[in-house]
C-alpha cells in the first residue's frame, strides 16, 4: 500500500520515532565501544613505549650504561610484569645482566 501511494517507514509517526531512537541507540552503542577499544589500545601502546624508555632512564642513573637499541626485541622485557621489570633493573650490574635476569623463569614463593 505504501508503495502505491509512495509512501515509507518514516511517513508512519511512531514507526519514525521507534526507527530513529535504533539509529541513536546502535550509533550510541557503537561510539561507545570505539572509545573503548581506543582507549585500551592507546594505554597499551603508551606502556610499550615508555617501559623502554623508563627503564634505560633508571639504568642510566645506577651508572649503567645501555646501547642505542635497548632493550632489543626482548619478548621477556616486554612480556614481564612490571614489577619484575623493575627488580631486575634494580638488581642488575650491566644491560646484559639486567637482560638475562628477565630471560631466567620466575620461582613461586
Amino acid at each position: 500500500m505504501g508503495e502505491r501511494d509512495g509512501t515509507g517507514p518514516d511517513d508512519d509517526p511512531p514507526l519514525r520515532s521507534l526507527r530513529s531512537e535504533s539509529r541513536a541507540e546502535g550509533y550510541a552503542e557503537g561510539l561507545a565501544k570505539a572509545r573503548a577499544t581506543g582507549l585500551t589500545k592507546g594505554i597499551e601502546e603508551g606502556k610499550a613505549e615508555s617501559r623502554p624508555k623508563m627503564m634505560r632512564h633508571v639504568l642510566r642513573l645506577r651508572g649503567i650504561e645501555v646501547s642505542e637499541g635497548f632493550p632489543a626485541d626482548l619478548p621477556a622485557f616486554h612480556e614481564s610484569s612490571g614489577e619484575a621489570v623493575v627488580a631486575a633493573a634494580l638488581a642488575s650490574e650491566s644491560e646484559e645482566d639486567f637482560l638475562a635476569r628477565l630471560r631466567r623463569p620466575v620461582r613461586a614463593r
